[in-house]
């Protein structure tokens, strides 16, 4: 993979540990969450997000749901794959909010600080007027953009109420620890007991979310939470690219009927079925150092238009930053998604 030290790339990576994954901390990470107003300054905040990565895509999901597309520009790299991302094709990419051109994402990192030292990854929340980044945590960037606000906009809407954000850390944790993270724990891992052990704790995380959906519509009821949209990514990645490529198993998303159910009620809100893209992700991920299993064509993509049927649960709901709760069927006719 690579990483910088002290500003220069290097091709040597220090992932890997014991024949086991550990993933790196984020350099950069707003441990206050700094108050962003992009509506009153537009061209100030950049998104920089790719479009195969999931933890890019739990930020781009917020992104469109808090209605910021006019005033968080996003950028997905493209290019081949060398010192990391390639920002435009290996053509020169200019920094906003400078005259500055670079071409790989690891000479952000380092036009920021000169002696950063870490890997260079997204998302990447880039404050143009500071030339600095704010932070590349995707987890603490969904934070920080839930918290920009609006009155009468529909970035009034937050998914990490106060009144929930116990419940929500608690949620992320366990998901984060047994599937988010597990497949990749798996997927790199140069231990077989190690896979082993990490595809278990994969299944045994699968069991427990299709017992818990079976009688809720979302992870914490019935009002849709960060937690749903941080667990989405791995759920659209999986039956196309973790289970085949990263971990070998037999098992499939649409072996649970009742999380296959809730995963295509999220697939079916406006706005993120368009935000993913399963062939170029499976595509990805099978030239990539990830792949533990050799798997020579793509699978076949099970059909996410099927309709759920969630609806029998409850009804799905938003929570406002007031505390007030409206109906997500509302929210989507009022301000209809545009493209992720």
């Amino acid at each position: 993979m690579g990483q910088v030290v002290n500003g220069v790339w290097q091709d040597a990576d220090t992932t890997i540990q014991n024949g086991a994954y550990e993933r790196a901390q984020s350099i950069y990470k707003s441990h206050s969450l700094e108050p962003l107003n992009p509506f009153r300054e537009p061209t100030r905040y950049h998104l920089i997000a790719s479009e195969t990565c999931p933890w890019s895509h739990r930020v781009r999901i917020l992104r469109v749901l808090k209605g910021l597309q006019g005033v968080l520009p996003l950028y997905m790299p493209h290019g081949p794959r060398i010192e990391g991302i390639s920002l435009n094709e290996g053509l020169p990419w200019s920094i906003p909010g400078t005259d500055q051109s670079i071409v790989h994402l690891h000479q952000l990192y380092s036009f920021a600080d000169p002696n950063y030292s870490g890997r260079s990854t997204v998302p990447v929340l880039w404050d143009a007027k500071e030339k600095r980044v704010i932070s590349n945590e995707s987890a603490n960037i969904m934070r920080i953009l839930d918290e920009v606000s609006t009155e009468g906009h529909q970035s009034d809407v937050v998914f990490a109420p106060s009144s929930l954000i116990h419940r929500i850390d608690e949620t992320n944790d366990w998901i984060y620890s047994g599937l988010n993270n597990a497949v990749y724990r798996a997927g790199f891992a140069e231990c077989e007991t190690i896979r082993q052990d990490a595809a278990i704790e994969i299944l045994e995380t699968l069991i427990k979310l299709d017992k818990r959906l079976s009688k809720r519509r979302f992870l914490l009821g019935k009002i849709l939470t960060e937690s749903d949209l941080r667990l989405f990514p791995s759920l659209a990645r999986f039956d196309a690219v973790y289970a085949p490529l990263f971990v070998g198993l037999d098992y499939r998303l649409t072996d649970y009927p009742s999380l296959w159910a809730y995963a295509r009620d999220l697939y079916s809100i406006p706005g993120i079925a368009s935000s993913i893209d399963f062939l170029k992700n499976w595509l990805s991920s099978a030239e990539s150092d990830v792949v533990s299993v050799s798997v020579p064509t793509p699978p076949t993509f099970p059909d996410w238009t099927i309709p759920h049927g969630r609806e029998l649960l409850s009804e799905a709901r938003l929570m406002l930053r007031s505390g007030e709760h409206i109906s997500l069927q509302g929210f989507c006719e009022e301000f209809p998604a545009t493209s992720i």
